[in-house]
C-alpha cells in the first residue's frame, strides 16, 4: 500500500474502499484471506462502484491466482473495470506478468450502467477458461488463462473502490462453457 493511499470501511456506504485517488497512477491491493489461495477454481462476485479517478484509463479490479502473495505480488490475472465501463477497454481480463508487464487477452465495453453507480461483476474461472459477467449477462470469456491456483483480492489504480459485497464460491468441479446461456422461463 504506498503512501497516500487509503483502506477502510465507509460508514455512510455500509461498505469497504480501496482508495488511490491520490494522485496519477497510484495503486493499492487488499488481498483475501490465504486459506482460498490454494482453490483454482472458483466464482468471484463482488458489487462495486468506482468514484475519484484520476483520469479515463484508472481502474479497479478483481485479481486471482496471484503467484507470489507474500514477495512481488506478481503474476496474477484481474478482471478489471473502469469508472466508464462502457469505453471500448470498459472492461478486461489481462494478466500481470512475471515481467512486471500488461498482457490484456481480452477487452469491452458494458452499456447501461453510469460512472459512480454500483454494479454486480462475476470472473467465473475454472481450468484455462475464465469469463467476466457484469449485471448477469458474460461480456468477456477468456480460453487461455496461465496458472491453476493463486491468492484473490480487490486492487485500485488512480481511483477510489468501494466494494459493497463479496461472495466466493470455491469448487474444484466447476464446470464453464465458452459461450452464455440464454435461460428460457
Amino acid at each position: 500500500q504506498p503512501a497516500g493511499t487509503t483502506f477502510g470501511y465507509d460508514e455512510t456506504e455500509g461498505a469497504i474502499y480501496l482508495d488511490a485517488s491520490n494522485g496519477g497512477a497510484n495503486h493499492m491491493r487488499v488481498l483475501l484471506p490465504s486459506y482460498l489461495d490454494s482453490f483454482g477454481d472458483a466464482i468471484y462476485t463482488a458489487r462495486v462502484k468506482i468514484t475519484k479517478q484520476t483520469a479515463n484509463g484508472r481502474f479497479g479490479a478483481m485479481i486471482f491466482r496471484l503467484q507470489d502473495p507474500s514477495g512481488k505480488k506478481i503474476p496474477y490475472i484481474q478482471n478489471a473495470f473502469r469508472y466508464d465501463i462502457s469505453t471500448s477497454n470498459g472492461l478486461e481480463i489481462a494478466e500481470r506478468t512475471a515481467a512486471d508487464a500488461w498482457s490484456v487477452t481480452q477487452k469491452g465495453s458494458v452499456s447501461g450502467i453510469k460512472g459512480g453507480d454500483y454494479f454486480d461483476v462475476t470472473v467465473n474461472f475454472a481450468g484455462k477458461l475464465a469469463t467476466s459477467t457484469v449485471n448477469g449477462k458474460t461480456y468477456l470469456t477468456e480460453k487461455n488463462t496461465p496458472y491453476n491456483t493463486g491468492a484473490m483480492g480487490f486492487q485500485v489504480r488512480g481511483a477510489r473502490l468501494t466494494v459493497d459485497s463479496i461472495k466466493i464460491t470455491v469448487n474444484p468441479n466447476t464446470q464453464i462453457t465458452e459461450e452464455p446461456i440464454t435461460l428460457i422461463d
